[in-house]
Order: C-alpha cells, then structure tokens, then sequence
C-alpha cells in the first residue's frame, strides 16, 4: 500500500503530537487511583487523583468521600501533607492542594455540568472543588513561606459560602482590624512590629507580623515573623532584642528568629515543626532567650500542658542551630 506524501507528513504530526503529550504528561503529571493515607495519623481514606510536579509549584489534587468531608480533616489532611513536603524540600516551590468530594446523583447541586480541575475530570455532578489550600512564596497567597492557609465550601452542595482558615502566618494582602503597632531601631536597623485581627478568618485569633528596615536606605524590608496567637493582643516588646549593631533576635509563642547581617537576612526556628514529638495539640511556648554577644545563649520552652516538663536548648551560633541542653 503506498502513501502520498501529505498522507506521510500527517501520521508523522500526529505520531509526534503524541509523544509530545506523552512527555508533558509524565514529566510533571501522574495520577493514582488506591485510596490511601499520607501519614499514620489520619483516620480517614482519601484518593490522590492527579500530583503535579512543575518548576514553581507542587499540586495535588484529592478526592474526599462526603461522609469523610469536614474542616477538622481538611486540617489533618493539608498539616500532613505539609509535614511531608516541607519547604526545606519544595525550595522555592508552592505547595497547593485542591479538594473534591463525591457527590451522590440525588444530592446534586443546581450547577453541575461545567468542567472542572483536574484535567481529564469533570464535575458532571461527580466531583465537586470544595477547598483551596495553598503555601509559598508565589501567587496571591503571598510572599511568605510560612503563610499557610486554606479556602473551603461549610456546605458544597447547597451554598457557594466560602470560609477563610490560616493555619500558619497571615494575610498576605493586609486587610485586618490594627490592635497595636510598635518600632524599635538600634540606629543600623529597625524592627517594625503588627497586631491584627482579621475579619475575613473563620476563626478568629491575634495575629502577628515583624518586618526589619535597614535605617540608612529604608527600602530594604524583610518579614521575618507571621505567626497567629490566642488570646494575647498586644505586642511583647521586651521579647525583640538587639545584641549589637548588627545583630537582633525575637522570640513570639512558638517562633525565634535572629538577624547577624542587619537585618538583611533571618535565620527562624519553630518549635512546632522541630519538636514533632510534643503534642501537636499542646503550643510548645519559648518562655526565655539569651544571646551573648560572643553567639552563645540558651532557650527554654514551656508547654502548655501542665504534665510536660519544660525544655532548655543551648546555641553557639545566635540561634541559627539550637541543641538539647546537656
């Protein structure tokens, strides 16, 4: 059987066509059907549909059973998938995890036949996008790698009502209510402090911001701390310390950070994720820092919990790296 040229260069398009979908696929795609459980501690099955690996980002998307569907294990499922791929290990990339649930055919929604993400899914009353968790440093979720937060539906089938959850950080375009604000500066660098409320979050809690200044141009800006707090609304000025000209540390709940250039750069230390052995439920509070001017200090962190004993931790670098006190 003989082929005319054209004939030739069109099966030629299409073979290549599909090697060509064949590579964009599998180089940042894979999709996977078995239920499964990312870590030990979620008690309830969930389905990877689709993990996309690309340049800037991560993304995967989940398939919830309704019965399964709540905020509290939208929050177990976005902590557990953040503690396995953290930032150390993403880099500069953003984690993203978009959440569908299986709706039953007598439950469907009004609006149910428009296509929907992932790519080769469709809602056709079968999936339903009900949350939206995002952290990283690209997207309008902020500049901060510490931001974690999360959009949900209370309600997917009958209401559009979206809710805002922070998990870590703030608002990366700030909108809140302002409790206090405060700045301190040893002449080289100035610290700029931030309490807030934030009206648009379904839970409503303090929140934290600290941003240096280097004095002499006042353009270079760095936010070193986000970090959301119950209870408290007022700065804790005697927690943000200078130990010379160059260096300054602070420490807030859960979180120390230290600055030995100016300000220019900050090394951070969270107990929540470096102690993943204390009770997740328990805020593991650092009580004291002391930073000598030769490096050395020590910190010590108090649980909540009245039953856990207090923690002390010794640094030779200005609390770039602690260690258990010995």
């Amino acid at each position: 059987m003989m082929f005319s040229t054209k004939t030739i260069l069109f099966l030629l398009l299409c073979v290549s066509g599909f090697l060509a979908t064949v590579a964009f696929w599998s180089k940042g795609h894979s999709q996977s059907g078995n239920l499964t459980k990312v870590a030990s501690k979620l008690d309830f099955p969930f389905k990877v549909l689709d993990d996309w690996d690309w340049d800037n980002f991560r993304r995967f998307y989940i398939l919830l059973s309704k019965e399964h569907y709540s905020r509290e294990n939208l929050e177990k499922l976005f902590k557990a998938y953040s503690l396995r791929y953290p930032p150390d290990l993403l880099g500069d990339k953003k984690l993203e995890i978009l959440v569908y649930v299986n709706i039953p055919p007598n439950e469907k929604p009004r609006d149910c036949n428009r296509p929907m993400d992932p790519p080769g899914y469709y809602a056709s009353c079968l999936y339903i996008g009900v949350a939206d968790y995002q952290r990283g440093d690209s997207g309008y979720f902020g500049r901060s790698g510490d931001d974690e937060l999360f959009f949900y539906k209370p309600d997917p089938v009958n209401s559009e009502e979206s809710k805002t959850v922070i998990l870590h950080g703030g608002m990366p375009s700030f909108s809140g209510r302002i409790l206090d604000e405060w700045e301190t500066s040893n002449g080289s660098m100035k610290i700029e402090a931030r309490a807030y409320e934030l009206p648009d979050a379904e839970v409503k809690r303090t929140y934290y911001s600290f941003t240096s200044v280097e004095v002499s141009t006042g353009n270079t800006r760095y936010d070193f701390i986000k970090i959301r707090l119950d209870g408290a609304s007022s700065i804790p000025r005697k927690q943000v310390r200078f130990v010379n000209e160059k260096t300054a540390y602070i420490f807030i709940g859960w979180k120390y950070a230290v600055t030995t250039d100016g300000g220019k750069t900050w090394s951070s230390w969270n107990a929540e994720k470096t102690l993943p052995d204390w009770e997740n439920d328990k805020p593991q509070f650092i009580r004291e820092v002391e930073i000598a001017p030769d490096g050395t200090g020590r910190m010590l962190i108090k649980p909540s919990s009245q039953l856990q004993n207090a923690k002390t931790f010794q640094t030779k670098d200005y609390g770039k790296t602690w260690r258990t006190a010995e």
